[in-house]
């Protein structure tokens, strides 16, 4: 939304903030400031989470814990396969 609304001075004082805190796994920012009022990028959000748990079980990536998400969370992945 960021990028779709550049010329837009008020949306872009909540958006890019909340893109920001996104990156560092705080998503409530995002959801209720951006997401849920424009509802496309709500939408966007929900179809590539599912692509991103779709190519992630398949090729059956695992990690330590579910509580760390964004960009932290790749330091939870196993860097070994343990697939059986």
């Amino acid at each position: 939304m960021s990028v779709l609304q550049k010329k837009n001075e008020k949306a872009q004082q909540i958006s890019i903030p909340a893109m920001i805190s996104c990156y560092l796994s705080v998503t409530e920012p995002a959801i209720f400031g951006v997401n849920l009022r424009y509802g496309f990028p709500f939408l966007c959000g929900m179809v590539g989470s599912s692509l991103a748990a779709t190519v992630s079980v398949s090729f059956g990536v695992t990690a330590t814990n579910i509580g760390v998400g964004g960009i932290p969370g790749i330091l939870s992945i196993f860097p070994q396969c343990s697939a059986s």
